[in-house]
């Protein structure tokens, strides 16, 4: 459903670009409008639709006329070819692609902060648009903070190798494992660099897939990154290192679907795990997801071996959505016992002028067991389709 809106969406982000910001509502910071420097290629526009009676977007009918016979237990027919690196690093001319970073950052002072930085390509014809999502979880203050920017420069080539993008001043660029993103809102700002530990991981053990859809959908993580850069809060700048997790997915993602629940854990014994459900709407879940050693190498998971419980849930005061909170996940084929626990309620990505749809995107703490020995560690967790 995500990438399916988004594409509609691009079909109205021609010629225009805009960008927004908010905090939650533990946060005292009002709402703004971000203004970036003057001589940046994509210009907000000055007055941005916030009433949803006069938003086209939100008078969209996403529902398209197309049937689709789609089994998520047979996907070894029609798959596309495998995922090359570093070539696909590079954008691509599918309907929708991502290249999306989460994970924390702590000060000198040991306080923690989380972070979500993401741009979202989408192409319909020959329209190439771009949105970026930017958030930071505060948990000095307990609050989360959030904004979200557009622009329509086509950027697949703005890089010899590996990739470019610059949405109205958020800047990500990578290849081969070396990153550097960079992002600012209302009182806070990151500047970036992140190199990889373990070599890429190919998702679903050759990176490709099918959700919803005929056609492959690829993805591609760097699960463990080292981080190094400033957090600048307020108008102080401070040295920050951190761990972050990426992912590059692109493809046709269909309709078949209703939404997905998606966990990336990284375990303080340098292990990690990746785990999805998408929730089918036809109330069959499609289960699947990955396990990284220490050294690199991994396998992919039996979904049969994949238990998860919903612990609590927790109801949006912004958008009335329900959200499963806290969970106890369990993969006897690895031994690993998890409970994640949200590090802050709200973690609600929203803004009323937003053209994509609402999601939840948090950083969880994880207490954990495996090979029956306790292990810590950090999880983000992002929940879609829980609300309106």
């Amino acid at each position: 459903m995500k990438a399916r809106l988004l594409l509609l969406v691009v079909l109205l982000l021609a010629g225009c670009s805009s960008s927004a910001e908010q905090g939650s509502e533990a946060d005292a910071r009002p709402d703004s409008v971000d203004q970036p420097d003057a001589g940046q290629q994509d210009q907000p526009v000055e007055e941005p639709l916030s009433d949803p009676a006069a938003d086209p977007v939100g008078q969209l009918d996403v529902e398209l006329d197309v049937e689709v016979e789609y089994d998520a237990t047979d996907l070894a027919e029609e798959m596309g070819p495998p995922i090359e690196l570093p070539w696909d690093e590079s954008p691509h001319s599918s309907m929708i692609e991502w290249w999306y970073y989460t994970g924390t950052l702590t000060t000198p002072a040991e306080d923690l902060y989380g972070f979500e930085l993401v741009t979202f390509q989408g192409i319909s014809g020959r329209i190439v648009a771009y949105i970026g999502h930017f958030a930071v979880t505060d948990l000095a203050t307990q609050s989360f903070h959030l904004a979200t920017r557009i622009g329509t420069e086509d950027q697949r080539d703005a890089a010899e190798v590996g990739f470019l993008l610059d949405v109205d001043g958020w800047t990500m660029s990578g290849h081969d494992g070396h990153d550097q993103i960079s992002a600012d809102l209302d009182g806070y700002a990151i500047d970036l660099q992140l190199e990889a530990v373990k070599p890429a991981v190919m998702q679903y053990g050759d990176g490709v897939m099918q959700i919803g859809s005929q056609e492959p959908f690829y993805y591609y993580s760097y699960t463990r990154m080292e981080v190094t850069g400033t957090l600048t809060l307020g108008e102080e700048p401070v040295e920050v290192t951190g761990e972050a997790w990426m992912d590059h997915q692109w493809g046709d993602m269909g309709q078949d679907y209703e939404g997905w629940d998606w966990y990336s854990l990284r375990l303080d014994d340098q292990t990690e795990v990746m785990v999805f459900v998408v929730r089918g709407n036809l109330g069959q879940d499609f289960v699947g997801g990955t396990f990284i050693r220490a050294d690199g190498s991994y396998q992919e998971l039996d979904p049969e071996q994949i238990g998860i419980e919903v612990l609590g849930q927790w109801e949006s005061p912004h958008t009335g959505g329900v959200y499963p909170a806290g969970w106890t996940l369990t993969i006897p084929s690895i031994d690993l016992v998890a409970t994640i626990d949200p590090m802050l309620d709200d973690q609600e990505f929203h803004h009323p002028m937003m053209v994509t749809p609402i999601y939840w995107e948090g950083l969880c703490d994880v207490d954990a067991t495996r090979g029956g020995e306790p292990v810590g560690g950090y999880a983000y967790v992002e929940l879609t389709h829980y609300a309106q």
